[in-house]
């Protein structure tokens, strides 16, 4: 395909005269645009990284339940001296100790063996052992790419995940110049405007930029990579193409959907080149050799580690297991079946899938669960799993104040993924982008962090559906525009739609892990150095973060449902170590205040108590 040697009298989504001039008037400033879109976006970080430093989100990587601490143990082991990971195993989180019981259960000879094998009754340590042998052996629990940034991280500047939170913001600004250059080039300059624009204000792209996850890195070469297709499609040259294979060889061990990227960029490049086979060839090989390159530090990494030369991520089967089983409970995952299929099939994936696709009673109910999936997906609220958002914008003005939701992007998008269809052929790598982010979503979990990447393809799509509805009212078509509203307008009614009674948007494990990682530990330590002043300080923090459905909480307004129960019982006992810190340095009037509000909610949590850590 020859480069485009002009620039199109009439842009990409540009139907008019009006929507020409908007876009000639785009352009000619795009320097400008694209710096401007940089610099907000590096401000916006740059406050929220303010706040957050010094919240619990710097400290929540050493809560043992979640991927963050996984991440970091990993990575302090590579920085450590462990170049291959020869030492390091799968995580034994709470899910992992609940199989391994019901393993124990169903297979008590096997239990038995195992035992022996360790040569303890431990449950932990017979537990860690059975995920050994289902996804040890030398491999990688996940993609190891993002452990072997942080230990690098960790080992130039020490291991203070602050850092690594500095090198993720980047990412950050370099993905939302990445969304206006996709979309400008798709869609037009208009539409590129309006992307970037509800990428800088949708706070959960900027959130988990301060969380010790992989989901920045993986936005990112989910937008670089389609970039780089575009690009490699209008250059003449072979490099671009050899360029874009060892993106897509290295995005693959950061996550093994990635594979899906590489099967569309073959499509794709079959399809456009179809007629010209004199460049088929080529380009072809030069990206095939490309991906070969950007894989071969894992085949490597793994031969050295005594794994197999192809192996990725071991959690794999078992994973798709506990998200596709019939007993699955959304918008989390079943358990029932996981003993007895993990013990029957020892993690392989095929005969994983297979067993666990025969949990359903039919196929329709295998597509029910994947419908409603879906649907689900469509949804403003952000599924909490590891990091909480809503949890963030209790210690981040910033976060409250940014206005736009997945269920303004939702909609829009939706709407422009319809619009887009005119021209699919020119679009389609950014559709093959948005279906392989929806594919992990879709099969397997729906949480936030594994929408934003969905979130980040869609944005151009968004941006291309406003754009247009700006044209329309431009050249007074106002059937048409109407169109589009009513569209947009009926989507945001179900997007929008409320939560069930019995969700709040924090929940009693990010308070108590923020309280026991982040404000505990400090509150210790200025005890521990006669700082009486000091710990009140922080305790005093700990309770002005705390959630709204708290403050709401009284004698008229008894906690309601099981998630308010324990974040009442922790505020009580939050509320009543503030009173007896507050008492030991005179101030009994305030002291006195919180022993009444420790009361008050302890009242309202059915006097549920929560020691918490000693």
């Amino acid at each position: 395909m020859r480069a485009e040697k002009a620039p199109s009298p009439r842009p990409p989504g540009s139907d008019s005269a009006a929507d020409a001039r908007i876009e000639a008037w785009l352009r000619g400033r795009r320097r400008r645009v694209v710096l401007g879109i940089a610099v907000v976006a590096l401000v916006l970080r740059g406050f929220c990284f303010l706040e957050l430093v010094n919240s619990p989100f710097v400290s929540l990587h050493e809560w043992d339940q979640t991927d963050m601490n996984t991440f970091h143990r990993w990575a302090q082991t590579i920085a450590g001296g462990d170049v291959w990971s020869k030492t390091v195993r799968p995580p034994l989180h709470r899910w992992h100790r609940e199989i391994a019981a019901d393993y124990a259960r169903i297979f008590p000879g096997r239990w038995a063996e195992l035992c022996a094998e360790v040569g303890t009754e431990d449950p932990d340590a017979v537990a860690r052992r059975l995920w050994e042998r289902w996804c040890g052996g030398g491999r990688t629990y996940q993609g190891p790419l993002y452990p072997y940034l942080v230990a690098l991280t960790y080992r130039l500047l020490g291991a203070n995940v602050v850092w690594v939170f500095v090198w993720q913001m980047m990412l950050g600004v370099a993905s939302t110049v990445l969304i206006y250059l996709l979309a400008q080039r798709l869609f037009g300059e208009l539409a590129a405007v309006i992307a970037a624009g509800l990428g800088l204000l949708y706070g959960p792209l900027i959130f988990y930029e301060f969380v010790l996850l992989r989901v920045t890195l993986i936005v990112f070469a989910g937008l670089l990579i389609v970039f780089q297709l575009e690009r490699a499609c209008e250059s003449r040259r072979v490099l671009p193409w050899v360029g874009l294979g060892l993106t897509l060889g290295v995005s693959v061990w950061l996550k093994v959907h990635f594979a899906l990227m590489i099967v569309a960029a073959l499509a794709l490049l079959v399809v456009r080149f179809w007629k010209r086979k004199d460049r088929l060839g080529p380009v072809a090989a030069a990206c095939v050799a490309g991906v070969v390159v950007g894989f071969s530090p894992v085949v490597v990494r793994n031969l050295a580690a005594g794994a197999p030369p192809l192996a990725i991520a071991s959690n794999g089967p078992a994973t798709f297991l506990i998200s596709n089983a019939e007993d699955v409970q959304l918008p989390y995952w079943g358990m029932r079946h996981a003993a007895r299929i993990l013990g029957e099939t020892d993690n392989a994936l095929l005969p994983t899938a297979i067993a666990t696709l025969k949990t359903h009673s039919s196929l329709t109910s295998y597509l029910a669960l994947l419908g409603n999936r879906l649907a689900e997906t469509w949804h403003w609220f952000e599924y909490y799993n590891n990091a909480n958002f809503y949890y963030a914008q209790l210690h981040s003005p910033l976060l409250r104040s940014l206005p736009v939701s997945f269920g303004l992007i939702g909609p829009l998008a939706i709407v422009g993924l319809v619009l887009g269809l005119r021209r699919f052929g020119r679009r389609a790598s950014l559709y093959c982008l948005v279906l392989a982010n929806l594919a992990v979503v879709v099969f397997f979990f729906g949480f936030a962090r594994f929408r934003l990447p969905l979130a980040a393809a869609l944005l151009p799509f968004a941006g291309f559906a406003a754009a247009r509805f700006v044209g329309l009212l431009l050249t007074r078509r106002w059937a048409a525009a109407g169109t589009v509203l009513i569209a947009c307008g009926g989507l945001s009614l179900w997007t929008m739609s409320p939560l069930g009674k019995d969700w709040c948007l924090v929940r009693f494990a990010d308070a108590e892990a923020g309280y026991r990682y982040h404000y505990y530990p400090l509150i210790r330590r200025a005890l521990q150095r006669g700082d009486l002043a000091g710990a009140v300080r922080v305790s005093d923090e700990s309770l002005r973060t705390q959630p709204t459905t708290i403050r709401a909480l009284g004698p008229s307004r008894p906690a309601r449902t099981r998630r308010e129960v324990p974040l009442a019982a922790l505020y009580a006992t939050l509320h009543q170590r503030h009173a007896e810190l507050l008492q030991q340095t005179g101030r009994t009037a305030e002291a006195e205040a919180h022993h009444r509000r420790s009361a008050e909610l302890h009242q309202a949590s059915g006097g549920l108590l929560y020691r918490g850590p000693d």
